[in-house]
């Protein structure tokens, strides 16, 4: 039992179909632990949640299509690693 599941805050809360493929999410996506998924799938929810709500605060100005165009771009796994150093840099 990891100290997460110990303390409660343990993957109950990933979706059934997830944890049933959760060891190729973690390869696909380059997570080394399943504590990784986890605050990945907060942050995410927190940023998608915050999305909607300043596009439902807007009345809606953009069409469905650019909703989803935008949030389908946002989510992209592999911007994060823009901000990563590359050998030999600083």
């Amino acid at each position: 039992m990891t100290e997460c599941e110990k303390k409660g805050i343990a993957f109950d809360v990933v979706p059934d179909l997830l944890d049933e493929h959760i060891m190729d999410v973690m390869r696909k996506m380059n997570y080394s632990s399943k504590e990784e998924v986890y605050y990945h799938q907060i942050f995410f929810n927190a940023g998608l949640k915050a999305i909607l709500k300043a596009w439902l605060l807007r009345d809606c100005v953009e069409s469905l299509e650019d909703m989803s165009r935008i949030l389908a771009e946002e989510y992209a796994p592999d911007k994060g690693r823009l901000f990563m150093p590359t050998s030999g840099a600083l």
